[in-house]
C-alpha cells in the first residue's frame, strides 16, 4: 500500500512539473491561423543620455516568414508607425519612413519639428508585417533579429561645435514581436 502511494505521489509530481496539453498554444480549429506580426523596435538606454535623440536609423534583416508592404521603389507603404517614444514629436510621412529589399529593412526617424526638442529612449517604431502561410515565428527568431539590428542614433550636443553627435554608445536595441490573427 505504501509503495502504491509513493508511485501515485511521484506520478502526480511529474504531471505537475511537466504539464500536459499544448502548453498554452492555440489548438487548431479553435482560433484562426496567426497571420500578422507586429514588430516593435526600441532603443533602451544603457546610461544616462547627455542630450536628446534627434535622429535614428535602424537596419535589420527580417525573418523570411514575414512580408512587408512596399511601393515600387522599395519604400514601405503601409504598417509603419512611430513608436511611443517619438509619437508626440514625429508626425508626417517625411519624418518616419522605411525601405525594404531582399529581407533587409531600414527605418529612419527624425525630429523635424521647429523646436527640435528631440526624443528619449524607448519604442522608436512599430511595423506590422504579414506572415506567410504556414510560417512560424518564435523566440529564437526574435533573439536573432534583436542581435542583428544595427542602428545609428544622434542628437544635438550643445557642448560641441560639430553636430550631430553620436549616441550609439548609450543605447542598445530591443525587439518585441506580437503575433495576431
Amino acid at each position: 500500500m505504501a509503495r502504491t502511494f509513493v508511485h501515485l505521489t511521484v506520478f502526480f509530481i511529474v504531471a505537475l512539473v511537466c504539464g500536459c496539453g499544448s502548453g498554452g498554444a492555440p489548438e487548431s480549429g479553435m482560433h484562426g491561423a496567426l497571420s500578422r506580426a507586429t514588430i516593435s523596435f526600441s532603443l533602451v538606454s544603457t546610461a544616462r543620455l547627455p542630450f536628446r535623440i534627434n535622429g535614428v536609423q535602424l537596419i535589420a534583416p527580417l525573418p523570411s516568414a514575414l512580408d512587408v508592404t512596399t511601393a515600387d521603389n522599395g519604400l514601405i507603404s503601409g504598417g509603419l508607425t512611430p513608436g511611443s517614444a517619438v509619437a508626440a514629436v514625429v508626425s508626417g510621412p517625411s519624418l518616419l519612413f522605411g525601405t525594404y529589399s531582399a529581407n533587409m529593412l531600414s527605418i529612419v526617424i527624425t525630429d523635424g519639428s521647429t523646436a527640435q526638442t528631440g526624443f528619449g529612449p524607448g519604442e522608436m517604431a512599430r511595423m506590422t508585417c504579414v506572415m506567410r502561410a504556414g510560417a512560424v515565428i518564435g523566440e529564437s527568431d526574435r533573439l536573432a533579429l534583436e542581435k542583428s539590428v544595427t542602428f545609428k542614433a544622434s542628437g544635438w550636443d550643445q557642448t560641441v561645435v560639430s553636430n550631430p553627435s553620436s549616441l550609439d554608445g548609450y543605447l542598445r536595441p530591443k525587439i518585441v514581436i506580437e503575433l495576431s490573427e
